[in-house]
């Protein structure tokens, strides 16, 4: 079973600009790195939709780069400070960093304490937008708060040069365009214009501030080209998405890990072929050595489903496959690998490794691989055996999983794997399935699903040890 990986993170105490150079981009181990997909192109072009729902299908961190720089704009004009004063907009845009999060129900921007997500789409911050990141010595400083935002989650970016400046590291650069009279249409229906009159001024505006950002707008070379001027938002959305998994599987494919490549684990054929006769044999000492029942099998659908369950013993991976007779895939601490007693019963039901401790997220992107190739997975969201005859608290990264694959979540509650609990009598309890049909990977999603699913395994769980069946 698989412990689920926080997708919050906490406030930092002091929120400062501090640089970070290309080399940092890339430090430490590949399979301890975030991933990221850049997305750039000239205004009007579609790129801030097509990345922020690419960011909420994946489930990854979205971060507007244009938006930092609206901000400071925004800010600027607030404060009388000239827009050709580059000086003293560098210090501005170090005392007073752009914050960039997801609020109640929508990504918000906020700067020096104030929510502008609506002020900065006004027509006039465009103008602001353009001539402050003109100057090199802000775009400087926000380049490395640009950075800062996306380097340790999974993150969209998009903006004008965010795959050849701010992220030249990503795993995928995207370059979207449109030929100018559709960008001005977009644009114009953006700032409630109206009339060919206006969608002229629109597309002059856009053909002067193409002409100032183009030093800015250039396309990586290694970058994808989308002209978007006869292709839909989805469209665009899902050809990014396919996009990306087909680069994820590359670079999984060639990830070693514990002797293995990530595809192999992935795949483990050899393992799961002796799926059937480990059960076999080992299932009297599941039935008989713990006694165990199972209660509500009868509601897990016939499909791959994400079972999420409580979490307090070595065996509680059997304890969940037995009653179900079926492959549940887990994963595992990466010394199983290796051992020499349990590496071929690991094999059998699916076991993938995970390195604790150290950030591990190749096993985040197996387990991911592993539901979208048709297989059911496991997944202990409190992270580690708890002990105290209660439930801890749930990561939300199962939830995530869910949502961007489209599975169905079982709750699962086991009782009596403490040895507080009852002594060789363990019972497993099966809850209705959560299903989250066309609901997107916000992190307001992904907090509601969490909650929902966890508050069904606190039920089943108090229900066992009341003694009362259901």
């Amino acid at each position: 079973m698989a412990s689920s990986t926080n997708t919050t993170e906490s406030p930092a105490a002091l929120d400062i600009s501090r640089p970070v150079s290309k080399d940092q981009l890339v430090e430490g181990e590949r399979w301890t790195r975030a991933l990221t997909i850049t997305v750039d192109g000239p205004a009007g072009s579609g790129k801030s939709t097509v990345a922020r729902l690419v960011a909420e299908t994946l489930g990854f961190n979205y971060v507007e780069t244009g938006a930092t720089y609206r901000a400071l704009g925004w800010l600027a004009l607030e404060r009388g400070i000239p827009l050709d004063d580059g000086a003293r907009l560098r210090g501005l845009a170090i005392a007073q960093p752009a914050s960039l999060g997801y609020g109640v129900d929508r990504w918000e921007v906020k700067i020096a304490g104030v929510d502008i997500t609506d002020a900065i789409r006004e027509p006039r911050i465009d103008d602001a937008a353009s001539r402050v990141a003109s100057h090199p010595e802000v775009r400087d400083v926000m380049i490395a708060r640009q950075r800062q935002l996306s380097l340790d989650r999974d993150s969209v970016l998009d903006g004008r040069d965010c795959g050849k400046v701010v992220r030249p590291d990503a795993e995928l650069k995207i370059f979207i365009t449109a030929d100018l009279e559709e960008r001005a249409r977009r644009r114009g229906g953006q700032q409630d214009e109206s009339g060919s009159g206006a969608e002229s001024n629109v597309a002059a505006a856009l053909e002067a501030r193409d002409a100032r950002d183009a030093k800015q707008s250039e396309a990586a070379d290694d970058a994808f080209v989308l002209d978007t001027t006869n292709v839909g938002i989805q469209e665009a959305v899902d050809l990014l998405v396919n996009m990306w998994l087909e680069r994820r599987r590359e670079l999984l494919d060639g990830e070693m890990t514990q002797g293995r490549t990530a595809r192999e684990w992935i795949d483990n054929e050899s393992g799961l072929a002796n799926f059937d006769k480990v059960l076999r044999r080992t299932r009297p000492v599941w039935e008989k050595g713990f006694r165990l029942q199972a209660h509500g099998v009868e509601r897990v659908p016939d499909e791959p489903c994400l079972f999420i369950a409580n979490h307090a013993s070595t065996w509680d991976p059997a304890f969940l496959i037995s009653p179900l007779n079926r492959v549940i895939r887990y994963m595992g601490k990466a010394d199983l690998a290796s051992n020499r007693y349990l590496k071929n019963l690991a094999d059998a039901i699916g076991f993938f490794p995970v390195r604790r401790g150290a950030g591990d997220r190749v096993a985040l992107h197996i387990g991911e691989e592993v539901l979208r190739r048709g297989d059911s997975l496991g997944i202990f969201p409190e992270g580690t055996r708890v002990y105290e005859g209660r439930l801890a608290r749930p990561r939300q990264g199962a939830a995530r999983l869910a949502l961007i694959t489209g599975v169905p979540i079982v709750p699962v509650a086991i009782y009596g794997n403490r040895w507080s609990e009852s002594l060789f009598k363990v019972t497993v309890a099966f809850g209705r399935p959560h299903r989250f049909d066309g609901q997107l990977a916000t992190p307001a999603n992904i907090r509601n699903a969490t909650t929902a699913v966890w508050a069904d395994v606190q039920e089943l769980w108090d229900a066992q040890r009341a003694d009362r069946w259901f």
